[in-house]
């Protein structure tokens, strides 16, 4: 390792723990695309760190720069996806944001969390937009990982009696959409 690059590093560190959301976030990144696999380990934390300290306004845009890091080493955050659930009170942005999260993040070891996680949000019929969301997200979960599949169909048929037109018009697209998928 050349000695600068070392000592850039080294610098890169050291700002994870400063008090600027922005130069965490900024030093983080650079260590995802600069460091080695070891010294990605101390990335997660000052990150979930900013994220649980963000002023709402800002949790949004923090959650979008936060996006390509989960998409190129999503073993660093998920272990942390809960951090990543949604509150009903976050603005409509940052429950997008967060819902695109853990759709990277889902896998074996979490999707049972997840699904319950989901469910949940398709109660919120008072954010219509957001519960069509949600429901994708089943959907591609069922499409992610085939051992849910059959629950999430069945979970997607009961939808379909909803009083909510957005709920239930959102499972018959999903329904229509892993029922192709089945048949090839």
């Amino acid at each position: 390792l050349p000695e600068d690059l070392a000592t850039f590093l080294k610098s890169l560190r050291l700002l994870l723990s400063s008090s600027s959301k922005g130069v965490t976030l900024a030093a983080a990144a650079a260590l995802c695309y600069l460091a080695g696999p070891d010294d990605l380990k101390a990335v997660t934390m000052p990150l979930l760190r900013c994220m649980r300290q963000a002023a709402p306004e800002s949790a949004q845009a923090l959650l979008v720069a936060f996006l390509p890091i989960v998409e190129s080493r999503p073993e660093l955050v998920r272990p942390h996806i809960r951090e990543f659930f949604v509150q009903s009170f976050d603005l409509a942005g940052v429950k997008e944001a967060k819902l695109r999260i853990i759709r990277r993040l889902v896998d074996e070891t979490n999707v049972q969390a997840v699904l319950r996680e989901l469910q949940a949000y398709v109660s919120w019929h008072s954010h219509p937009a957001f519960v069509a969301l949600s429901v994708q997200a089943i959907a591609h979960v069922a499409l992610k990982i085939s051992s849910v599949a059959d629950s999430c169909l069945r979970g997607l048929v009961k939808m379909l009696d909803s009083k909510c037109e957005v709920l239930s018009c959102e499972a018959v697209v999903a329904l229509r959409a892993l029922l192709q998928q089945r048949q090839q």
